[in-house]
């Protein structure tokens, strides 16, 4: 009979260690309601009723205080945005890069005008024997 009983508690004794081995206790998780009302009774309590609440519903100080900053976070940001379409990064680069190819492409343009105006300089003051005068010399780096 005690070889029986004896069996009965082995098995038992290793079904429930199994069990605890397998069972792994799992994060808590909590719904933006729950932490609203935890927040609000936390508002509501005296001088040393927070650590009571706290210890009633199995939450940590630094839990709370976590739960606190994130809806000071997001009250903060219902009040700064800004109205209207969120302005498109990409596209002002474009327009940006539009304008500054048209600027290069004007420059262009007139430096090879102002190069064709000054060979036709140079020609027409050989052909009238018309001495021009000399470029100043670029500076140099060591100036």
């Amino acid at each position: 009979m005690s070889d029986n009983k004896n069996k009965e508690n082995q098995t038992a004794s290793s079904s429930l260690s199994s069990e605890q081995i397998n069972e792994k206790p799992g994060r808590r998780t909590f719904s933006p309601e729950y932490k609203a009302r935890i927040l609000e009774e936390l508002a509501q309590c005296k001088r040393g009723e927070v650590g009571k609440l706290l210890r009633r519903e199995g939450l940590y100080a630094n839990q709370v205080s976590k739960w606190k900053s994130e809806a000071e976070d997001a009250l903060a940001g219902v009040f700064s945005k800004k109205r209207g379409p969120k302005p498109d990064n990409e596209a002002k680069l474009k327009r940006e890069n539009e304008r500054l190819r048209k600027q290069l492409e004007t420059a262009t343009r007139r430096l090879e005008h102002a190069e064709a105006i000054i060979d036709i300089q140079k020609k027409v003051s050989e052909m009238f024997g018309i001495q021009l005068p000399k470029p100043p010399n670029p500076k140099s780096d060591s100036d």
